[in-house]
This record gives C-alpha cells, sequence and structure tokens, in this order.
C-alpha cells in the first residue's frame, strides 16, 4: 500500500501554483479586496462617529468620542469581565434631564488582553493573559489589548428603585433553546415582540410592568 507524505504534497503543490502565470494577479486580487475591506471598515466607523456627534449636539446633548463616565466599571452579566478581560465604552451620547439625571447612550465592545512574548529560537508568543507561560518563553511579557466581537448599542440610567434583575435581549437560536429547556422566557401581549425578544427576570411581575 502505497503512502502519501503529505508535507511532500504540499510542497509539489506550492511549486504547481509558483509556475502559473495567474498566481501573482490572484495575489494582487485577494490584497486588494482585503485593502478595501479594512478601508470601508475605517471609513465606517469614522462616519458613524461624525454623524453621532453631529446629531448629538443638534439636540442638545453631549458627545463624547470615549468613555469619560466610568461605564465600563459596571458588570454587565453578558459583558465578559474578569482578568485580562473586559469591555468599553465609545461614541457615548449623555441626556442631563432636569433634576440632574444624566442618561447615557453608548457603543459597547469587549476586549481581551493578551500577553506578547519572545521565545528561545527568536520568535514571539502570543497567549490569553491569565494562562500560564510556555516552555521557551524569555523576557518581560507585552500586555496587547485586543477587541472581540461586534459591536453593540447600550444604554444606561439610575433609577431610584432597588429593581431586581431584568434581562431584555434580540431571539436567536440559543435563547430560543435556552427558552425551550428552562421556560424561564416570559411573553407578552405583542406577538411580533415575543418573535425578536426574550426576557428573563427575576420577578415576573415586575417585569411586565417594565414592559408595559
Amino acid at each position: 500500500m502505497e503512502s502519501t507524505d503529505p508535507s511532500s504534497a504540499e510542497a509539489d503543490f506550492f511549486t504547481w501554483l509558483s509556475t502559473q502565470w495567474w498566481t501573482p494577479w490572484a495575489m494582487l486580487a485577494v490584497c486588494m479586496i482585503v485593502g478595501l475591506w479594512m478601508i470601508r471598515s475605517i471609513l465606517h466607523h469614522r462616519g458613524r462617529e461624525h454623524q453621532t456627534a453631529t446629531a448629538a449636539r443638534a439636540a442638545g446633548m453631549k458627545y463624547r468620542e470615549q468613555d469619560g463616565h466610568g461605564l465600563s466599571r459596571i458588570a454587565f452579566d453578558h459583558m465578559a469581565r474578569g482578568e485580562g478581560r473586559g469591555w468599553s465604552a465609545t461614541n457615548v451620547v449623555t441626556l442631563t434631564a432636569a433634576d440632574g439625571v444624566e442618561v447615557h447612550a453608548f457603543d459597547v465592545r469587549s476586549w481581551a488582553e493578551y500577553s506578547v512574548t519572545e521565545t528561545d529560537d527568536g520568535g514571539t508568543r502570543v497567549r490569553r493573559r491569565g494562562r500560564e507561560p510556555s516552555l521557551g518563553e524569555r523576557g518581560t511579557a507585552q500586555l496587547v489589548r485586543r477587541h472581540t466581537g461586534a459591536t453593540w448599542s447600550a444604554a444606561m440610567a439610575p433609577l431610584p428603585v432597588n429593581a431586581p434583575r431584568l434581562v431584555i435581549a434580540r431571539e436567536n437560536l440559543a435563547s430560543k433553546l435556552f427558552s425551550a429547556a428552562t421556560r424561564l422566557d416570559l411573553d407578552v401581549e405583542s406577538e411580533a415582540f415575543n418573535r425578536w425578544y426574550h426576557v428573563i427576570g427575576g420577578d415576573r411581575a415586575f417585569a411586565r410592568e417594565m414592559l408595559d
């Protein structure tokens, strides 16, 4: 029975690829697609910041590009927190009510810290902060913070009540399975609302009053 060496087959493939006339053009096309995607992402975020700031000031509200209110110190159950993990608030719009209470609307992104160290062979190794270093790592680790996941929109305001826990989130496959298994999801009179959102609270009566 003849066996094929995977490394040899891989080398043959790259040798064949290097001889094709269209290989440089394919690489150029891939680079252009990646570059255009990055430019689009940068312009989208810059455009959102400008539009948010313009709309906030036109409505008489305050705008800050970065969090200056300590919003990220608050622990949300659905946002990752702990050693080397957290979340940040950007594009913060603040409305000050007549009684002095501030209401904040902002974008939310999770982040994770990674440790970058040199290895004995001259390379670098990246690992999540809090994990034990591997053999062969040396020198002082450099911490790098990277955003992870999608950007969410959120709002925060102080309430003069000691309210029970209440979660209102978009419905998805995971939440449907959770609701079917636990029957904790609270349904309201609106069928459209029930299709798009799931509601979980420690006090069902309070949750209904809040939604009404």
